[in-house]
């Protein structure tokens, strides 16, 4: 598969900082690109899209944000890369060991 083949899913709250992503993403050849504001069904979108990366950029997640991309993570076989603004050391830890990658 070329890197230029590659579907992916952009889950970003703030819509200014999607748009950046999504356009660096565009910019680097990639055109399937498709970008949600809000977590909360990302599963059915997942399941219909059948991305092969996911892309979550997180300003504050919260303790229910964190347990609903834990479960995801569980469910969904393919690379996600989150992305926080401001998070504790716990927090990231969770996430690691739950299989997301934390930058």
């Amino acid at each position: 598969m070329l890197q230029h083949d590659l579907t992916i899913l952009v889950i970003d709250e703030n819509a200014i900082r999607a748009s950046i992503i999504e356009e660096g993403l565009h910019d680097a050849g990639h055109r399937k690109v498709t970008v949600i504001h809000e977590v909360n069904g990302v599963a059915r979108i997942i399941e219909t899209l059948r991305p092969d990366v996911i892309i979550i950029d997180i300003e504050n997640p919260n303790r229910d944000m964190m347990e609903h991309l834990f479960q995801l993570t569980r469910t969904v076989s393919r690379p996600i890369a989150m992305f926080v603004d401001r998070s504790d050391t716990a927090s990231i830890e969770a996430a690691v060991e739950a299989g997301v990658s934390a930058y």
